[in-house]
């Protein structure tokens, strides 16, 4: 790891990675629901402090998507479209 105090603090399991790459967003694109849970990229969660889809949304729009309304009706819709 180039930088060890970095790869300590991603240590899981005992282990630290031996590489870490960070990456910085420019811009956000929301695709395919079905497409990214499809993937299974991701296999815990760490978007503790990042904004919902719908506050992106909210913030986007100006307003004119209520993101606190789309949030809470994702998981009804996506109980009914996500397969």
């Amino acid at each position: 790891v180039q930088d060890q105090p970095l790869g300590e603090t991603k240590r899981r399991g005992g282990a630290a990675p031996r590489s870490v790459v960070l990456i910085e967003i420019g811009e956000v694109y929301v695709q395919c629901a079905r497409a990214l849970k499809r993937a299974n990229l991701w296999t815990r969660d760490d978007s503790a402090g990042l904004p919902s889809a719908g506050a992106l949304l909210d913030e986007m729009t100006a307003g004119e998507i209520d993101g606190a309304a789309y949030d809470a009706e994702w998981p009804g819709r996506a109980e009914k479209t996500m397969w």
